[in-house]
Formats: structure tokens, C-alpha cells, sequence
């Protein structure tokens, strides 16, 4: 048996390769990029669980080991990009973009590799990070606005239920609109049995988004003004534009436990963030966006 990048063992045959690995971290979110990332623990990712593209980095995750100021809003999903840019880049990744097809049993990962390899994965322990389902779902409506788009609100809460529970506004990603002009999506959380309620279409939907910007003060595009001066405007308009559904999972390992344990100051990964901060050459892997332009 010989190392493979010092992370494990393989056994070559004729048709297939053995991969041993003391510990193996498994799954796609963000939690287990950055506890493969904190420990230099090989991850085999089945498939990438994107955070949610408009998702804030909370104010209180110290980030700066990875280059992030907290002076500088961040999106969960550039964290995302950069620790698994820089998780391939360590070795740390099996298999990366390689996988077709990948079964588990009996504590072996049985994976057919795009070129129709057959590789088996063994370990001694297993952190599992595809978490248990909870039967909840995140709804994000997400709405064209035609009047009413510029205004101070980054954000509007309805404590009071989980249809529509935020709004969060942002620079509009279609073709020729200025980015000084907001869109919005609308954010609910709702049981697996209610997606598909009427009462919480993408229709009731608008109709709340409607309510609950006029009810926070946005009014529509600018229209002149009336007889004695005052400013006069059109009604808020707005169009739904598409909806996504992320399935709602809870890991064992929280980020906030994860970013508090020990780093591996000096390690591989540490030294490699280091190396490219000071390169200025780190970056994503690609340009995390909801979706192409739209026009």
C-alpha cells in the first residue's frame, strides 16, 4: 500500500482503487467545509449545498483566518466558495467534479467516477454532515420590483409568522437596471405538507410583500406633483419572478462550535491561506449568483 498525498492508502487492481482514511468528513454545507477546513480533515462531498445566496455572515463569526474583515459585509456563500477553493487546493477534497455515482454501506463508500472508475472509500471514523431532516422547508419567492425600488430598507421582519417572515431587499440582477434600484425575495418557512397550500402561493405571496413594504413606508416610482405641491406617486409594483426550496437539515456540528475549535496554526491549510492572502491571489471558484440576469 502506498500514501496518497498523505491523506490515505490506496490498493490498485485491475478495476478498482481502495482509498483508507483514519477520519473522513462527508457532505456538501458549509459546516463541513469549514470542519474539514479547522481540522485538515479529508471531505467527500456528494453533492455542494450552496447556503442561500443572499444570506449574511453573522456579525459575531470570527472569520479573519480566512481573510474576511469584519469590516466588510460578507455572504455565507463567499465563505462557501473560498474554503472549498481552498480545500481543493490543500488535496483535502477526494474526488472533486468526479463523481457520477457514490454509495454507502457497511462503512465503505462505493464510488463510479465520471470516467466509469470504481473506488471504494474506507475509514475508521465518520463525520457525517448531510444532517437530519427536520420536514421544513425554506421558501424564497423572489419578485421583480417595477415601482418602488429605491429606498433605504435592506430588510423588513414579520415576527409574527413564518409566511413571509423576511423580506430582503437587494441590487437588482436584471439586464440595464441600475444597481441603485432594488428587487426583493420574500423568505418563508413552512412544513413540507403546506408547499404546495394555496394559501401560501407565490400569489398570496406578492400580496403580502405588497402589504408589508407599503406598511413600512416604500412608496412607488416618483409621479410629479399635485395642485398644492406635494409629491405624488405611483403604486408598488412588483412581479414574481421565480421560487427556489431548500430542504431545512440540522448538523451535529454547529458553525459557531466548529469556528471555536483550536486551528491548526501552521498546518497545510493555514499556510496555504497565508501564502495566497499575501499573493493576493485567493479567491471563489466561481460568482455566486441566484441566477443568470434576467431581463
Amino acid at each position: 500500500m502506498g500514501r496518497i498525498s498523505g491523506l490515505g492508502e490506496v490498493k490498485a487492481g485491475e478495476m478498482k482503487e481502495t482509498y483508507f482514511f483514519k477520519q473522513l468528513n462527508f457532505g456538501g454545507s458549509l459546516s463541513a467545509l469549514l470542519h474539514s477546513y479547522v481540522t485538515e480533515t479529508p471531505l467527500l462531498i456528494d453533492e455542494p449545498d450552496m447556503p442561500f445566496v443572499l444570506d449574511d455572515v453573522p456579525s459575531h463569526w470570527d472569520l479573519d483566518f480566512l481573510g474576511f474583515s469584519s469590516l466588510i459585509p460578507v455572504k455565507k456563500t463567499q465563505v462557501w466558495d473560498r474554503v472549498s477553493f481552498l480545500l481543493s487546493m490543500g488535496g483535502l477534497v477526494i474526488f472533486p467534479n468526479n463523481i457520477q455515482n457514490i454509495r454507502h454501506e457497511n462503512n465503505v463508500f462505493t464510488i463510479i467516477t465520471i470516467d466509469n472508475k470504481r473506488v471504494e472509500i474506507k475509514y475508521d471514523k465518520l463525520n457525517m454532515f448531510e444532517g437530519d431532516k427536520t420536514d421544513n422547508w425554506w421558501v424564497y419567492d423572489w419578485f421583480d420590483v417595477r415601482s418602488g425600488c429605491v429606498h433605504e430598507h435592506n430588510t423588513i421582519v414579520d415576527y409574527d409568522s413564518d409566511f413571509v417572515n423576511e423580506l430582503i431587499f437587494h441590487p437588482s440582477l436584471r439586464r440595464d437596471v441600475p444597481k441603485r434600484f432594488k428587487d426583493v425575495v420574500a423568505v418563508s418557512y413552512l412544513p413540507a405538507h403546506e408547499l404546495h397550500n394555496v394559501d401560501y402561493s407565490e400569489g398570496i405571496a406578492r400580496l403580502k410583500t405588497l402589504n408589508m413594504m407599503k406598511e413600512a413606508g416604500i412608496r412607488g416610482t416618483k409621479n410629479g406633483y399635485n395642485k398644492k405641491g406635494q409629491q405624488q406617486y405611483y403604486a408598488l409594483k412588483i412581479e414574481h419572478s421565480h421560487r427556489e426550496y431548500k430542504e431545512d437539515t440540522k448538523s451535529q456540528y454547529s458553525i459557531e462550535k466548529i469556528l471555536d475549535m483550536p486551528k491548526k496554526k501552521n498546518g497545510i491549510l493555514w499556510n496555504l491561506t497565508k501564502k495566497l492572502m499575501m499573493k493576493q491571489d485567493i479567491s471563489t471558484l466561481r460568482e455566486s449568483s441566484p441566477s443568470a440576469a434576467r431581463s
